[in-house]
């Protein structure tokens, strides 16, 4: 296994805490939603939206880190 760079170990770790946060507040925000009689609005769309942009953005920004540690991406 190949030894991660300070900047992509400190992009690992700080990359896998946040993807978790923002999948937990995003399962607790629709049960909450669910069990309330407020229903789904406009903001929990928007809300999906920006997860799946952030999820991405951490999927191409973890996906350059490791390239480049393998030494397969070349600039």
């Amino acid at each position: 296994m190949v030894t991660l760079q300070p900047a992509g170990e400190t992009s690992l770790r700080v990359s896998a805490p946040m993807i978790s946060l923002v999948t937990i507040a995003i399962v607790l925000r629709i049960i909450a939603r669910v069990t309330t009689t407020s229903g789904f609005a406009v903001e929990e769309a928007l809300i999906i939206l920006a997860a799946c942009l952030f999820y991405s953005h951490q999927g191409l920004s973890l996906a350059c880190v490791f390239l480049l540690e393998l030494g397969t991406y070349t600039h």
